[in-house]
């Protein structure tokens, strides 16, 4: 007798908080620089495909505790190891402050937690790379 699969973490619905996923950060005077058309319908598809991969590597940041999740293990859960797609998630769910970059790495790959599995570890700054200021025009990141 087989038995039924397991329910996966993405069956799960999210509770964001209200957080409005997806999160864009590359936004200026509200206008999005993201190289797409607003009101595109192609846009609108990339938009619920973003919030729906951020919403699940945000769950699975949240799941993995304190022990925290690399970008590779994130590709492989959601199905998509040979995509960036997970590390450009997390990417921009740290710029929001939704996930922290912790100062180690696994395997050669940064490790995110969510801030209540911090447990008051050291981490990186927002930003491109702990840089504060944008190397081109010097602006603040």
């Amino acid at each position: 007798m087989t038995q039924p699969d397991a329910p996966t973490p993405f069956d799960v619905p999210l509770p964001l908080d209200d957080q409005e996923l997806p999160a864009r950060p590359y936004l200026q005077d509200g206008a999005p620089s993201a190289g797409y058309a607003r009101g595109a319908d192609t846009s609108k598809a990339g938009e619920r495909a973003r919030a729906g991969n951020q919403s699940k590597v945000l769950l699975l940041a949240r799941q993995s505790g304190r022990h925290g999740i690399t970008g590779k293990e994130a590709a492989h859960l959601i199905g998509k190891p040979e995509s960036t797609t997970a590390q450009a998630c997390l990417s921009v769910l740290h710029m929001e402050g939704l996930v922290l970059r912790l100062t180690g790495s696994r395997r050669g790959h940064k490790i995110y937690v969510t801030p209540e599995h911090l447990d008051g570890r050291a981490t990186e700054a927002r930003g491109f790379h702990g840089r504060t200021e944008c190397p081109h025009c010097g602006g603040a990141l």
